[in-house]
């Protein structure tokens, strides 16, 4: 596949030419495939993240809400589940 930028623009020209020394690389095309490939695992990585972070959030609720039951737990009731 063959990509050509024009553009006017000169900080899309910086942008690639940053992309290019980055990727080690002397093709605009190849620095940008390489980041869009680098974004794309990026974002995957993230939405793994972030579900993860959901996941202990909702472990931590559930233990905030046991420890809650724990201490409204009347002292004798405790007592009869240790024995």
């Amino acid at each position: 596949m063959l990509i050509k930028f024009k553009s006017d623009d000169p900080a899309l020209e910086q942008s690639i030419e940053i992309l290019k020394i980055k990727y080690r690389t002397t093709a605009a095309a190849k620095a940008v495939k390489r980041s869009v490939y680098d974004a794309a695992k990026r974002e995957i990585e993230i939405e793994i993240l972030l579900a993860h972070n959901e996941s202990m959030q909702a472990e931590i609720d559930r233990l905030r809400e046991l420890l809650e039951v724990h201490r409204n737990t009347k002292l004798d009731t405790r007592w009869r589940y240790v024995r």
